[in-house]
């Protein structure tokens, strides 16, 4: 027996070394000869094999027979292979490996034979990586006087029980007669003890047994050479093998994994699954994974030893694998689990092998039918808009490296995690049908600035507010919304909406009712469509608010400097840090809030025709100059409330009234002088007002204390004439006014 192994282990490793040589051959032109030398480890066989075996090569028409002895053999000038020299057959090396080829010798065939005599058995397969075109090479193999031709670079041949027979070829020829090709040949000899659940392959496959009498699960394991092709075997001992897990990711390198560009799956396996502990799929990493092959694609159908095909996809089972670009899924496949193939950046054409009665694809998206959930995105995905979509499901494009998405109007609910950590992520629209979106449906999706929803609700809002305040900056578009609710994006009871810009209404917003927009601190632009009629009181606190837009059209509203301009009222509806008030009369009313919270507005000129100035400069921190036309009447309420730059101010002459908390908080106001004209002074017109030092009534008679609508009496002469007294009492009486009735 020990006499057969050898001669086998011999003639094998001649094959092993005419194969190793043929991987680097380079063609050059015809007339030049090449010499190619490639060294190769192969594996070790665990268990005696019965047979016979024999071996040839053809160079340019001439065959040779091949035989193996140990130590050093030269065959004729052209061929150096070391056989080993020791008893055990394992750990064959061939080191110097050499073969021409010229104008004559250009044509390689190689042959093995095998049959099987005895009980035992092995697995042989030939892998390699190559770059050849594929007419210069051709791959035949035989099994039980059955001849297969085959394009992929993988054969996987079993030899089991008795009267098991097989031939492999490798043909190429060059008919270029100046093509260069290289590659890395192996021939992948593994044996079997059939008394244990171990398989030892170069393929760096282990088996181990399911538990179910007769069956295997295949593994990768953590030892061993890895060559490109990762093929996993159809049986042992004639057992199916019906599994490929992981258990051993953990003990993999990035480098094993990553020499792995091709993986060959048998019609037998049923199921891929994941390690059942961290949830780690058995191909995820393989970064470098460009092909996967499934067996009962290439038969059109399940065998009659597997019975059923693949029907299992688990969890992650390509995660992580951004070089795969195509997958053809087979058709019996019903069960695939979350992220099973997440982060396959460079997927562009997921499909299956025919109708699924589970999962379908469209827009590169893998959907589940009865659900209608989009299970896995991609960087190309569009999510399809014929209604076969209506919840985009947990993670689905957890970190993908997608850049826009349309969410269409027949879906109604985006899961949690959907688009988490997709940070190449900027433009999304939200569709007109979205009743829910989960925590963290965006999370980390650190550039998603540009947001056009088509729906405003609770849960809309609370994504949108979520984006704008975590990115630090929101360009929103709304359309398809009629009117937007007063406090609709008032969240959680805050007001405080940071991280908004830009605001852009389309043409369906007719309407924005008060304080819609809470205190939007951030934004910048806001433009509006012609087809907009009510925003009177929309506008709260928009401290760096540089630019206002209208389309033209508008019947109600116009723009101009940068003012929001009521036609019809003749009201500066609103005005941003650089605004220039129009001079041309457009302009009566400077309207409430219209500048509030404008804290880099540090002067400006009212236009004489203007007759009331509402609620206008809240807050205007900067403002140190304003100029007043003697065209206004009044003021009419904390005008200029906390602005505390302002030190002085010149009333006008037509004022008539100072409306309740005017100046309320002016820290910086230290003179004023109230003209003859002014006959209402409100409620804490001058509260805390700290600095201020002189307060002048040009007319200091008739003044009468009032709270309330109340009479409180008359206000004592000597303290109306006496500047100090008078700044010191209205500084510091916040709660009562003054009429003057004489």
């Amino acid at each position: 027996m020990r006499a057969k192994r050898k001669l086998l282990i011999s003639m094998l490793a001649i094959v092993f070394v005419l194969l190793a040589v043929v991987a680097t051959v380079a063609i050059a032109f015809a007339l030049t000869q090449q010499t190619i030398t490639t060294t190769l480890n192969i594996g070790y066989v665990v268990e005696d094999i019965d047979g016979t075996a024999s071996a040839t090569y053809t160079i340019g028409g001439v065959t040779e027979s091949l035989t193996a002895m140990k130590g050093d053999q030269v065959i004729g000038d052209t061929l150096v292979f070391h056989a080993g020299d020791t008893e055990d057959a394992g750990n064959l090396m061939f080191p110097e490996g050499q073969i021409p080829l010229s104008a004559t010798n250009d044509n390689i065939v190689i042959q093995y034979t095998y049959s099987n005599t005895g009980a035992k058995h092995y697995i042989a397969s030939m892998s390699f990586d190559s770059e050849l075109v594929a007419d210069n090479m051709k791959v035949e193999y035989s099994i039980d006087g059955t001849t297969y031709s085959e394009n992929r670079y993988a054969v996987v041949v079993p030899a089991h029980s008795t009267n098991k027979s097989y031939w492999i070829k490798i043909s190429i020829e060059n008919k270029a007669k100046s093509a260069s090709f290289t590659g890395d040949f192996k021939w992948l000899l593994s044996g079997c003890d059939p008394q244990a659940d171990s398989y030892l392959s170069l393929t760096s496959v282990e088996l181990q047994a399911t538990g179910s009498a007769g069956q295997y699960k295949a593994y990768m394991s953590s030892e061993g050479s890895y060559v490109g092709e990762l093929v996993f075997p159809r049986e042992v001992n004639g057992d199916p093998v019906t599994q490929i897990t992981t258990p051993n990711y953990l003990d993999l390198t990035a480098e094993q994994r990553n020499m792995i560009t091709k993986v060959y799956i048998p019609d037998t396996v049923t199921d891929l699954i994941d390690d059942g502990d961290l949830g780690v799929g058995p191909f995820q990493d393989f970064e470098n994974l460009q092909t996967v092959i499934f067996e009962q694609n290439e038969k059109g159908s399940a065998t009659s030893q597997s019975g059923t095909g693949l029907k299992t996809i688990g969890t992650c089972s390509f995660y992580g694998c951004s070089s795969l670009k195509e997958l053809i899924i087979p058709n019996t496949v019903t069960n695939i689990g979350g992220s099973a193939f997440g982060k396959c950046h460079n997927m562009t054409n997921l499909s299956f092998s025919g109708d699924n009665s589970t999962y379908h694809i469209a827009g590169n998206c893998l959907i589940d039918k009865s659900s209608k959930t989009i299970l896995q995105g991609f960087t190309n995905s569009i999510i399809p808009s014929d209604g076969s979509v209506t919840q985009i499901g947990d993670g689905a494009f957890w970190e993908c490296q997608i850049k826009s998405i349309d969410i269409p109007n027949c879906v109604t609910g985006i899961d949690g995690w959907a688009f988490a950590f997709c940070e190449n992520l900027t433009t999304i629209s939200i569709g007109a049908n979205v009743a829910a979106i989960g925590a963290n449906a965006f999370y980390e999706c650190t550039n998603l600035k540009n947001v056009t929803t088509h729906i405003l609700n609770d849960s809309v809002v609370v994504a949108i507010k979520g984006l704008a305040n975590e990115n630090g900056e929101m360009n929103l578009t709304i359309d398809t919304v009629t009117q937007i609710e007063s406090g609709a994006f008032i969240v959680n009871e805050s007001w405080d909406f940071p991280g908004l810009t830009s605001l852009v209404f389309e043409d369906s917003v007719s309407s924005v009712c008060t304080n819609a927009f809470g205190s939007c601190t951030d934004l910048k632009s806001i433009k509006f469509s012609k087809e907009i009629n009510t925003i009177e009181e929309m506008f709260m606190g928009y401290a760096n608010l540089d630019e206002i837009i209208i389309e033209e059209g508008n019947e109600t509203y116009y723009t101009i400097n940068n003012c929001l301009i009521n036609k019809k009222t003749k009201t500066l509806i609103r005005g941003t840090n650089t605004s220039v008030i129009p001079t041309d009369g457009s302009v009566e009313i400077i309207g409430h809030n219209s500048f509030g919270g404008c804290v880099n507005l540090t002067e400006i000129t009212i236009p004489d025709g203007v007759v009331s100035i509402g609620q206008a400069f809240d807050g205007c921190s900067r403002l140190a100059k304003i100029t007043i036309p003697n065209s206004v009447t009044s003021f009419d309420g904390s005008t200029f409330r906390y602005c505390i730059a302002l030190s002085s101010i010149t009333l006008p002459t037509s004022l008539t009234t100072l409306g309740a908390w005017t100046f309320w908080g002016c820290t910086g106001l230290t003179s004023i002088v109230i003209p003859a004209s002014v006959t209402t002074i409100g409620d804490g017109c001058f509260g805390d007002c700290t600095s201020l030092t002189s307060v002048v009534l040009e007319v200091t008679t008739g003044w009468i204390n009032t709270w309330s609508g109340m009479d409180l009496g008359e206000l004592n002469v000597e303290t109306a004439s006496n500047p100090e007294s008078l700044a010191n009492l209205l500084k510091t009486d916040t709660t009562t006014g003054y009429v003057r009735r004489s």
